[in-house]
């Protein structure tokens, strides 16, 4: 298996937040994966010059103190939001845990209308079931929290030669002027299968959306069949009015 990581990028409406808010939809968040991911003290932040030491989820009013003061510090530094707090945090708890199969990222900035979770490795901590089950989960938990506009999940393979690696998003997607899905992906309309056949599955999010599962093992982006498959279904996103532009120039 040639998986390196996984990357699952929610879009959100831009939003100024304050600490408390979001502290408490990351709470929420993996309240939503208990049993998938860790708990939520087993979270940390990393500091940012001078802080030193981790700083963990499990501690509301650290937390959210630091949060609010680096918010703070960048609204010196650019001072074009209102709000730019944001939650980083991630089971790693040492430099060399980051390269470790297993290990998990959230990054929540709702000023910035997105919130990405990243997995490292995943197939060799999970297994593909695994993999393929907790990838599900996280789509669905970001959908039913943060009332989301689109979810799409990105892959990193590594290349045929062994000599680095490529993304789905960066070099395979079907369209660069439109929103993507990739691997799986949620849109919040209720979406029956027959409309989307090229799909492996669709999963309903109760009260939110619809799942979409392009390919139902683990994407490869060295599986020509696979790729061919993602693209049938973004095409056919695309022809429902599914993925919205992102760059009409692109068009001309």
């Amino acid at each position: 298996m040639t998986m390196r990581s996984v990357l699952v990028e929610a879009i959100l409406p831009e939003r100024s937040m304050t600490s408390e808010a979001v502290h408490d939809c990351l709470v929420r968040m993996l309240e939503k994966l208990q049993g998938v991911f860790p708990p939520p003290s087993a979270w940390v932040s990393l500091p940012r010059a001078p802080d030193r030491g981790l700083m963990p989820l499990s501690n509301p009013r650290g937390f959210m103190e630091r949060m609010q003061r680096y918010a703070d510090a960048d609204r010196v530094d650019y001072g074009t939001l209102p709000s730019t707090v944001e939650g980083v945090i991630t089971t790693a708890h040492t430099p060399a845990a980051w390269l470790s199969p297993g290990c998990v990222e959230i990054a929540l900035r709702p000023w910035f209308g997105v919130c990405t979770i990243s997995l490292y490795q995943p197939v060799e901590a999970f297994g593909r079931d695994g993999t393929l089950q907790m990838v599900r989960s996280v789509v669905a938990a970001l959908a039913e929290v943060l009332g989301v506009l689109h979810i799409a999940t990105d892959v990193t393979c590594a290349l045929p030669d062994g000599e680095g690696f490529d993304t789905y998003v960066q070099h395979h997607r079907l369209f660069p002027h439109r929103r993507w899905l990739g691997w799986m992906g949620f849109v919040p309309e209720l979406v029956p299968h027959r409309y989307i056949p090229e799909a492996a599955s669709v999963h309903v999010v109760k009260g939110c959306g619809t799942i979409i599962v392009s390919v139902e093992g683990c994407l490869d982006l060295r599986n020509k069949a696979h790729l061919r498959q993602v693209h049938e279904v973004e095409a056919r996103m695309a022809q429902l009015g599914l993925l919205d532009l992102t760059d009409a120039t692109l068009l001309d």
